[in-house]
C-alpha cells in the first residue's frame, strides 16, 4: 500500500487503490486536499500499513509534546506579566489615594511598646548609668479610656509626685499629647558633679525647632560635630539648656553640648551594647506593658552624691542616704491593667539589707492598708504594689515620709 503525507499537519495518509480516479484527496485528519499528480506520487514508495501507521503516531506524540512544552511556556509567561500589570496597578492607586498622608511609623502607634524596643534608647551611650522613661502616647490612651482625668496633675491613681509629667513641656515647650515617648539618661560615673543628663523626646509629628524656641531665647551653639545645637534659654526652666534636634521627630536636650559628644547621629537597633546589668533589668525586671519606668545601677551613686553630702545638701535625709549606700541597682514600671501595677526590684548589698527592706514594706502595707505583694530572691527587695484611684494619695505621703 502505498503513503502520502499531508502538505498541512504531515501526517501519513494511506492510498487505496481502490479509490475513484482523481488527482487528489482529502487527509482524514485536517480536511486538507492533497495533491496526487505523478510528481508527488513518485517520492512515496509503497509501504507496509502498520508501518505507516506507527509512524504517524510517533509524529503526533512528538508534536502534541512540542505543543505541550509551549503551552506551559506561554502559561508562565502569561502569568507573570499579569502579576507585574497587578502590581503597577496597586502602586498607581495606592499614590492616587493616599492624597500627601505621610507614611504611618512606630510613633504613630499607641500600642504598648516593651521597654527595651522605645527607640530614643538608641542615642543613649552604651555606658548610661540610669534611665527613666514614659510611653506618652499608651499612657494617655490608658488614661483616658479609664476616665482619670485630662491633665497629669488629676493622675494621682498612678502614685507619681503631682505634676512629674508636666516637665517634658516645661522642659521642649512639647505638650504631653506631642509626644510618643521620651527617654531620660543619667551617667554618674563619669564626673561627680554635675552628672550628665539627657533628655531624648520622640514626637508624634515632625515638630518645628523655630516653633518651639518661640518666646525663649535662643542662639546657634558651634560644636566640633557640626551639628545643629542650640543654646536655649527657658524661662520656664530658669537654666540655660543645649537643644539638638536630631531630626523632625527627635529632639534632645541636656545641660552642656559635652553630655552630648557620645550621643550618636543615628540611634542603634537595640540595646544589645549596653552593660548586661543595665540589660537584664529592663529586659527581665520590667514587665512588657510598663507604660512609666526606672532602671539604674546603685554601685556608683553613692560616690556621685558625695559632694552633695559635703555641701550638707542631703542633711536631714538620713534614711534617704543610708537607702542610697545599701543599693546596688533598681528597676520600676508602672503598668495599667485592671488597676495601676506598681513593680520594684532593688538589689542591694546584703540579704539582711533585703529582709529589712521587706519588712518595712511589709508594715506599710498593713498600716496603710494597700495591697502589696513582697519577695525576696536573694539580696533582692521584691514588692508589687497594687494601686486603685484612692490608693495612690497614701503612696504618695508615705514617699514622703522616707525623705
Amino acid at each position: 500500500m502505498k503513503t502520502i503525507q499531508c502538505l498541512s499537519c504531515n501526517s501519513i495518509v494511506p492510498i487505496l487503490t481502490d479509490r475513484p480516479v482523481r488527482d487528489s484527496m482529502i487527509c482524514p485528519r485536517c480536511d486538507n486536499r492533497i495533491p496526487l499528480d505523478d510528481s508527488a506520487l513518485a517520492q512515496f514508495q509503497p509501504t507496509n500499513r502498520i508501518a505507516g501507521l506507527e509512524s504517524e503516531v510517533k509524529d503526533r506524540r512528538a508534536r502534541r509534546q512540542s505543543s505541550g512544552v509551549w503551552s506551559v511556556r506561554r502559561t508562565f509567561a502569561v502569568g507573570i506579566a499579569l502579576g507585574i500589570l497587578g502590581l503597577v496597578i496597586g502602586v498607581g492607586y495606592n499614590l492616587l489615594t493616599r492624597s500627601g498622608k505621610p507614611p504611618i511609623t512606630v510613633e504613630d502607634a499607641v500600642k504598648s511598646i516593651p521597654p527595651a524596643e522605645l527607640g530614643g534608647l538608641g542615642y543613649l551611650p552604651d555606658d548610661v548609668d540610669a534611665v527613666f522613661a514614659v510611653h506618652c502616647a499608651s499612657l494617655l490612651a490608658e488614661v483616658s479610656a479609664r476616665g482619670w482625668g485630662g491633665s497629669p496633675e488629676e493622675w494621682t491613681g498612678l502614685g507619681l509626685p503631682e505634676g512629674i509629667l508636666n516637665y517634658p513641656e516645661k522642659l521642649t515647650g512639647l505638650k504631653l499629647t506631642d509626644i510618643h515617648h521620651l527617654v531620660l539618661g543619667v551617667r554618674w560615673s563619669r564626673r561627680n558633679l554635675p552628672p550628665e543628663i539627657v533628655l531624648i523626646v520622640r514626637t508624634r509629628k515632625p515638630y518645628s525647632i523655630d516653633s518651639l524656641t518661640s518666646g525663649m531665647r535662643s542662639s546657634n551653639l558651634r560644636n566640633d560635630q557640626n551639628r545643629n545645637l542650640r543654646n536655649v534659654e527657658n524661662p520656664a526652666v530658669g537654666l540655660p539648656l543645649v537643644w539638638w534636634p536630631a531630626n523632625d521627630r527627635t529632639l534632645i536636650v541636656s545641660l552642656d553640648a559635652d553630655s552630648l559628644k557620645d550621643i550618636p547621629d543615628r540611634p542603634s537597633p537595640d540595646i544589645d551594647h549596653w552593660r548586661a546589668d543595665m540589660r537584664s533589668r529592663i529586659r527581665t525586671q520590667l514587665a512588657p506593658d510598663s507604660l512609666v519606668w526606672f532602671a539604674g545601677r546603685g554601685d556608683k551613686l553613692s560616690e556621685a552624691i558625695a559632694p552633695l553630702k559635703t555641701l550638707g545638701l542631703l542633711k536631714g535625709r538620713d534614711s534617704l542616704v543610708r537607702g542610697i549606700d545599701k543599693l546596688r541597682g533598681l528597676a520600676a514600671g508602672v503598668a495599667i491593667r485592671d488597676e495601676v501595677q506598681w513593680t520594684t526590684f532593688a538589689e542591694t548589698d546584703s540579704l539582711e539589707t533585703a529582709r529589712d527592706w521587706v519588712s518595712q514594706i511589709q508594715t506599710v502595707a498593713q498600716n496603710e492598708m494597700l495591697e502589696i505583694q513582697t519577695g525576696q530572691p536573694g539580696n533582692v527587695c521584691y514588692f508589687k504594689l497594687v494601686l486603685r484611684s484612692e490608693d495612690g494619695a497614701k503612696w504618695q505621703k508615705w514617699l514622703a515620709s522616707r525623705k
